[in-house]
């Protein structure tokens, strides 16, 4: 069985149809995600490199965007109504304000998209005195990567990564939310307790993330300041020696691919993928020591990220290798 007929398989174990109208649109579902963090998103050139970024978006999926808002939720516009000039210059006007943007496929902040594209920046005193970060998301089907392959996708992280030249992030199989995340929370709590390999985000600006990468997935990234912390390119090429485990070099930094493909990390299968295993325990000492809470906080009495769960996701993949799938299936995180 290969990767899409497995996910496939699980599919509906981890897609929530919408409260109005679960037939036409979902609430909650997994596809391809990606997350950049940045450091001083206020200052001009780093604010062209994220309009550099979104351009390249457009580029490539601009026709499957309908819908959104820049800066204000209460206000949102039709994504063509506005050229990409347009959205470009809103990006990179102001004098380090605080900029932030949503467009996605659907029309709704209670609807998942499968095409996204989301930013956030934080105004330049706002950052210097509590520390948050800068980020740009975006969502796609998993039809792009069976029908463009990998190398397509490796390609397209590469230049986004060489565009924004973020401290770091991550790229493979998460959770796509709708605008209205904070209602689906226990959802997502239940999903990635289920399986290992699907991300989870929620703070995106959070302050911890200057103290090491958020997590791992399919593709983790990060500058060169960081792959120094591990010893440089030799030490790291030596210690994630596998065949199906590739590393790539970017003007600034490394991209570390965890296998041939994404992993779901499905407990009742194989929780724990060997490669997501390893790259997890040899990038460890770059580890974020602790992350804010992946949930906002339980609004009915549901089971949501805490500080404890939060902390104990973020060391799902301490484990040691080889596993086999037994011993896999008994050592699974609570």
């Amino acid at each position: 069985m290969d990767f899409f007929e497995k996910f496939k398989q699980a599919e509906w174990e981890f897609t929530y149809g919408a409260e109005d109208d679960p037939e036409k649109h979902n609430a909650l579902q997994v596809g391809l995600v990606a997350y950049f963090y940045i450091d001083q998103g206020y200052l001009p050139e780093n604010r062209q490199r994220m309009a550099e970024a979104f351009a390249l978006y457009h580029r490539e999926f601009g026709e499957k965007l309908k819908w959104g808002f820049f800066h204000d939720p209460e206000d949102p516009e039709y994504y063509h109504d506005i050229t990409l000039e347009q959205h470009c210059h809103r990006i990179t006007e102001g004098d380090a304000d605080d900029m932030d943007c949503f467009w996605g496929e659907e029309e709704g902040y209670r609807y998942s998209s499968n095409y996204k594209i989301e930013m956030g920046s934080p105004a330049g005193w706002f950052e210097c005195i509590h520390g948050s970060v800068s980020y740009l998301s975006f969502y796609l089907p998993l039809s792009e990567l069976k029908t463009k392959g990998v190398i397509y996708l490796e390609n397209l992280l590469r230049e986004f990564c060489t565009i924004l030249k973020p401290m770091h992030g991550l790229a493979g199989l998460g959770i796509q939310q709708s605008f209205a995340r904070y209602r689906y929370q226990h959802l997502e709590y239940e999903i990635v307790q289920e399986f290992l390999g699907i991300d989870v985000a929620n703070v995106n600006d959070d302050d911890c993330y200057r103290n090491g990468i958020r997590s791992i997935n399919w593709y983790t990234f990060f500058q060169d300041e960081w792959l120094n912390k591990l010893g440089g390119m030799e030490k790291l090429s030596t210690d994630l020696g596998d065949k199906h485990i590739h590393i790539m070099k970017y003007e600034g930094g490394v991209i570390v691919r965890a296998g041939d493909w994404p992993e779901l990390g499905w407990k009742k299968e194989t929780p724990y993928p060997e490669s997501y295993v390893k790259v997890n325990n040899v990038l460890k000492p770059i580890r974020a020591p602790e992350i804010n809470n992946l949930s906002y906080g339980t609004t009915a009495g549901e089971t949501r990220f805490d500080k404890t769960s939060t902390a104990q996701w973020l060391k799902r993949f301490d484990v040691e290798l080889p596993l086999d799938t037994a011993e896999q299936k008994k050592n699974h995180v609570q």
